[in-house]
């Protein structure tokens, strides 16, 4: 029986250790594009979630040759090129030069 309570303990506890890395995972900028602000909390390496002129567009990762671009379908982009610099892209607008704020 005291196997089982401890085994119960680990497990617990393993739960709560994953339950931080995920939320370890998540990183957070925030980037100045040609007169808009935008937040951005990266979740993992998979998706970014962006809040830009009062929306919130969840993206997801897609497959590019250099730095990291996020998209979800719908004409909405971050492309990311190192950590200062970055493309925004909301539907039916053109393409925004953003530079990281620090």
């Amino acid at each position: 029986m005291a196997c089982l309570a401890l085994s119960a303990c680990n497990d617990s506890g393993n739960e709560r250790k994953d339950i931080s890395a995920s939320l370890a995972a998540q990183d957070k900028a925030a980037y100045m594009c040609e007169g808009m602000e935008v937040d951005v909390t990266f979740i993992g390496e998979d998706a970014a979630s962006v809040f830009v002129g009062g929306k919130l567009f969840t993206l997801e990762e897609e497959r590019t040759a250099s730095g990291a671009k996020y998209s979800d379908g719908k004409g909405n982009s971050l492309w990311t090129e190192g950590e200062v610099e970055a493309l925004l892209t909301l539907s039916g607008q053109g393409v925004r030069k953003c530079t990281a704020v620090l």
